[in-house]
């Protein structure tokens, strides 16, 4: 296989992936939509039909608005400060700067990210 037709069949492969993840996720939410609407007020449904087991879960998420916290952060009461957990993270603009001797090094881990790959067909300018 030539190796343009490696790139090009990693690119129809890709595709095909992102047309996939968005047809299980469109009808993941049209099934759940059935169950939920089916029994008002669950979170979590188990039923069998025709011998397969399902279980949904509606879950929600939540997160704490950085800015809004930063206004009423004196306010906040020993038990409301209770619920918020601090996870440092590192601003790399400014590690990129620092000098080699920072402290800060030693608790910095670095890993191999999923590289990335994008693949486009050129025209020859006809």
């Amino acid at each position: 296989m030539s190796e343009s037709l490696k790139y090009l069949k990693w690119a129809k492969i890709e595709k095909k992936l992102k047309e996939l993840k968005k047809e299980e996720v469109d009808t993941r939410r049209e099934l759940c939509q059935e169950l939920f609407d089916s029994q008002p007020g669950k979170r979590k449904i188990v039923k069998e039909i025709d011998g397969i087991k399902i279980t949904a879960n509606y879950k929600t998420t939540t997160k704490i608005d950085a800015e809004a916290l930063k206004q009423i952060f004196v306010d906040l009461s020993p038990e409301d400060e209770e619920c918020i957990e601090y996870k440092p993270s590192l601003k790399k603009r400014n590690y990129n700067k620092l000098s080699e001797d920072s402290l800060l090094h030693e608790v910095v881990t670095e890993k191999p990210s999923m590289p990335t790959l994008k693949v486009e067909e050129v025209s020859d300018g006809d």
